[in-house]
């Protein structure tokens, strides 16, 4: 698991408060990510009803690029895991 700061920046924790609405919303996405090649281009948005805080997610394999389109920052903390 990679869990990221808005600048790219590792962190060791977070804490996720969520509406019923927002987790309900989460769960459905997740689903169609699960359908998705782990590690391809797919990746889901989760915003809070006035669109000002984003939870954005993505598979990935550790060791491994499959998604050319990610930045070269997080490509090497994906390769630093392999």
């Amino acid at each position: 698991m990679l869990v990221l700061d808005k600048n790219l920046k590792p962190i060791d924790e977070v804490i996720l408060l969520l509406t019923q609405n927002e987790a309900s919303e989460l769960s459905s996405k997740l689903q169609y990510l699960l359908q998705s090649e782990i590690g391809s281009d797919h990746h889901i948005h989760v915003s809070d009803s006035n669109c000002t805080k984003e939870i954005t997610i993505s598979t990935y394999v550790p060791g491994k690029i499959k998604n050319e389109m990610l930045s070269e920052q997080i490509k090497k903390l994906i390769l630093a895991e392999g």
